[in-house]
């Protein structure tokens, strides 16, 4: 028995993900921002906040589009110690 892929939700994913960034990035290029030079502190942190799309891109995914549950994408806690040992 094979699950089906659900493209709906793999489609909307790929375009917010990448739409937001290209978004991002042609903005950064409008304003004058530079990842590499003398003054990029600004233009890091945007491209920190831009490491964050892809997480964005799938909540706005499973909660709006899909409308799936979070109970089947395989999120679970771990035991306590764990955490602590890699921290």
């Amino acid at each position: 028995m094979t699950k089906q892929l659900n493209t709906k939700g793999l489609w909307s994913f790929l375009i917010i993900t990448f739409g937001l960034t290209l978004l991002v990035i042609l903005m950064m290029g409008l304003v004058g921002l530079k990842v590499v030079g003398d003054d990029v502190t600004s233009a890091q942190l945007i491209m920190l906040g831009v490491m964050f799309i892809p997480a964005l891109a799938a909540f706005v995914t499973r909660k709006f589009i899909t409308k799936e549950d979070w109970s089947d994408s395989g999120l679970r806690w771990a035991k306590f110690k764990n955490y602590l040992m890699v921290w």
